[in-house]
């Protein structure tokens, strides 16, 4: 049995159906922060440790045996006292500590999560206890075992009485009682508080009701301090009575309710909501649960009835992550990128003036793939369109677009920073060996790595921003200013200091050289992919062509079809992929020459269009188009750089697992992708245990997903369910479907169509037909 399978649930990984396990608390915020809301990272101490706890101290027996004619103070004090001599069972113990790695020095919050928490008939808010500011697995520890204890305190004893006398809520059965811990990251807080969908006092269900501290809101929770409190209409977003200096600005008030409104949407009812303000401006949600307690039952029905169980809250599609990462995503690159990605887009907004981004929430696992959250993303750049907001939104909107042009100057040259930093890295560890270093030093080596990936991918993010935006412009200037003749795809093909691009060319002129030699030509293209370079070392011209492609590899040898993905091979670990293409070039290397040049069209549909237009025209649109050029190219050369980091990254955490596989810790080196990066360092600290259950179930969950298709995009309705989006169709005379792509370069082509689900279908292309594919990549 793997103790922290079963005894540790991570938000990230609680599934629909384990509320008995994560409790209500738990359960919710788990589901919460996956549908995208800011909640900060933690875990869950399950239902299971509880009752592993109880069992290995025989407790459940001296709690029956207590609770005979004694009220529920006696009770109470007796099982404190027990609970405070029993020994939390070692399994238990390592499972917290290894969980607890992930916040590093951080203080956390240790927080009880009861089973029937946060439901609709009953609360119990406030009833069991929470441990702020908790520092150091010892006192983790004993947090925990304060939140066990609370499970029967005095207060939630009768609580459960009155609720449900005699039933297995109240104090008089223990069968079925537990108490999961939840345990998060503490967020610093510079205000606090609650807010209600619906006026608690009033009933009034068309405002926002927000109580605010300063500081952590448990005092306001508790009800020691009196708050400020704002009446906000939900229609304009605006307070009835506007906010003083000092409490929550307006900016502050309208991002509580949205984050409020979006819980009730959510959960499909009126919420109450605690939340929390950091010391740098972003909102975090703490906890929502529905409320319970109304001036009108009838009206918390009515509104729960309104929003009905298919209403769709989140959107979500394959659009470009899908290229990247094609094929289910395994743990270990997931532990890795979903960070990543969220917390580098969160950091570009921040530059742009955007606060409130969760760190969380832009990316989601279905079908064990990658999927981007287009409803998050489309709300998120909405506030930079001018209808939203009217005219109160201008200076907002004028201070964007300074920021923009801010970065439209500086991001070039930080783009060329972080290439220098990724290259300047890659090249002094070239030669070193890994072999000889210890497990620690590997540690943080892929520390230092995944830190340049930071910087990288937020750069990335940035100049992909930018450079959508300034394509969307050109497009839009060429259709009122050309009336269409030509297309901006045409204006920004063959673009020189492109790396992916230099890869395709370099490849290219090796298959030229192949093609004009008979002998050597015969050979590539009669000897299969995997037997083809021994056939080359038996030949003095197949020596020098081995040569050359080795030069091709040690520039380019990163790349891989799957560029994200930790575990899949890169070109020059596996050749068979770098064999297959340039046997296909060579193949097509007498088409290629005749072949129109990518720089010529270009060339071409910029001369037309200075036919087309003034010379003010012509000036404006050859600077929009030079610097359009300009982020294309920054963005592409980022992402090629980011790669070569992914790369240097799969290297170290291979021979992580060589070490882990002597120690037999692992069976096979590909075990350490279905590790989490978290669990890597808790193997090396010796803190993880059970790993080859683990990594077996991970490893068959992957397997089956790899064997299932999954949509395109999928929609997330309220409840939390899924389904599927279908692709857009049409019939043709009766005579079949028709399907709708998108073209990968300008004009048109008449030719047969040549499907490939895979790189490796891809042996057989001919000249002249046209590519079919789910996604495509420079790798």
């Amino acid at each position: 049995m793997n103790p922290v399978s079963k005894l540790i649930l991570h938000l990230d990984e609680i599934q629909e159906g384990q509320r008995d396990q994560a409790g209500g608390k738990g359960y919710t915020l788990a589901r919460m922060r996956q549908a995208g809301f800011p909640v900060p990272p933690g875990f869950v101490i399950t239902a299971d440790a509880y009752r592993t706890f109880t069992l290995a101290n025989d407790l459940d027996t001296f709690i029956a045996s207590a609770m005979k004619d004694r009220n529920p103070a006696e009770l109470s004090a007796l099982i404190r006292v027990a609970f405070e001599e029993a020994e939390i069972p070692s399994p238990i113990v390592a499972a917290i500590r290894s969980a607890c790695l992930v916040f590093g020095e951080d203080r956390v919050a240790v927080r009880s999560s009861a089973l029937a928490e946060d439901a609709v008939a009953t609360s119990f808010a406030g009833q069991h206890d929470t441990f702020l500011g908790v520092d150091g697995d010892a006192a983790v520890l004993e947090a925990v075992r304060g939140c066990w204890i609370s499970l029967w305190s005095e207060r939630a004893l009768a609580y459960r009485q009155n609720m449900s006398p005699g039933s297995e809520t109240s104090h008089s059965s223990t069968g079925r009682a537990a108490m999961p811990v939840l345990v998060q990251r503490m967020v610093p807080a510079a205000q606090a508080g609650v807010a209600f969908t619906l006026d608690p006092v009033s009933g009034r269900r068309d405002v926002v009701v927000i109580e605010a501290v300063a500081g952590g809101g448990a005092p306001l929770v508790g009800g020691r301090v009196a708050p400020q409190r704002y009446v906000v209409r939900k229609e304009d977003g605006d307070p009835e009575v506007h906010p003083d200096e000092s409490g929550l600005s307006s900016a502050q008030l309208a991002a509580v309710t949205r984050l409020a409104q979006e819980a009730a949407t959510w959960a499909g009812q009126p919420q109450d909501v605690e939340w929390v303000l950091d010391t740098d401006g972003d909102v975090y949600l703490l906890q929502a649960r529905p409320i319970t307690v109304t001036p009108s039952s009838q009206t918390v029905q009515e509104d729960a009835k309104e929003h009905g169980h298919d209403k769709v809250v989140m959107r979500w599609t394959r659009d470009n992550v899908g290229e990247v990462l094609p094929n289910p995503v395994t743990p270990l690159s997931w532990s890795v990128l979903d960070p990543l990605g969220n917390l580098s887009f969160a950091s570009v907004l921040r530059r742009l003036g955007i606060r409130d981004f969760p760190d969380s929430g832009l990316f989601g696992r279905f079908y064990g793939r990658v999927y981007f959250n287009q409803t998050l993303f489309q709300e998120t750049m909405s506030r930079f369109y001018p209808s939203r907001g009217g005219w109160r939104a201008l200076p907002r909107l004028a201070v964007m677009a300074v920021r923009v042009l801010w970065l439209i100057r500086n991001l070039p040259r930080e783009g060329k920073a972080v290439i220098s930093q990724v290259l300047e890295q890659h090249h002094s560890e070239r030669d070193v060996d890994l072999e000889v270093l210890t497990p620690e030093d590997l540690l943080f080596r892929v520390s230092r790595w995944r830190s340049v990936e930071n910087a990288t991918m937020e750069v990335h993010l940035g100049a992909s921003a930018i450079a959508q935006l300034l394509y969307q412009a050109l497009d839009k200037l060429l259709e009122r200013w050309c009336d269409d003749i030509v297309t901006a795809a045409e204006l920004t093909v063959g673009l020189s200091g492109l790396h992916s691009a230099e890869a395709g060319r370099a490849l290219a002129a090796i298959a030229q050289q192949v093609h004009q030699d008979s002998s050597l030509r015969d050979l590539v293209q009669t000897t299969s992919p995997e037997l083809l370079v021994d056939s080359l070392s038996k030949t003095k011209e197949g020596e020098a062509l081995l040569e050359q492609l080795e030069a091709f590899l040690l520039d380019h040898g990163h790349s891989t079809s799957q560029e994200f993905e930790l575990a899949a091979p890169r070109w020059r670990e596996d050749w068979s992929t770098i064999t297959s293409a340039l046997q296909a070039q060579v193949r097509a290397a007498a088409d290629m020459e005749s072949a129109l040049v990518p720089r010529t069209v270009r060339l071409e549909a910029t001369a037309r269009v200075k036919d087309q237009l003034s010379p003010p025209k012509y000036w404006i649109f050859r600077r929009l188009l030079h610097i359009t050029h300009i982020f294309i190219v920054v963005r592409e050369n980022l992402k090629y750089h980011f790669v070569i980091a992914h790369s240097r990254l799969r290297d170290l955490y291979l021979a992580l697992a060589g070490r882990f596989v002597s120690a037999e810790w692992l069976t096979s080196l590909e075990d350490i992708f279905f590790l989490t990066s978290h669990e890597v360092t808790a193997l090396v600290h010796g803190h993880l245990e059970g790993t080859a259950g683990l990594v077996a179930e991970r490893r068959e969950r992957w397997e089956t997903d790899l064997k299932r298709s999954s949509p395109t995009a999928i929609e997330q309705l309220d409840d939390g369910r899924i389904r599927p989006v279908s692709p857009p169709t049409r019939q043709k005379d009766g005579n079949g479907q028709i399907l709708r792509g998108f073209a990968a370069s300008p004009g048109t082509f008449t030719g047969r169509a040549r499907v490939l689900l895979t790189p490796a279908d891809g042996g057989d292309i001919r000249p002249g037909e046209v590519l079919v594919a789910p996604a495509t990549n420079p790798g």
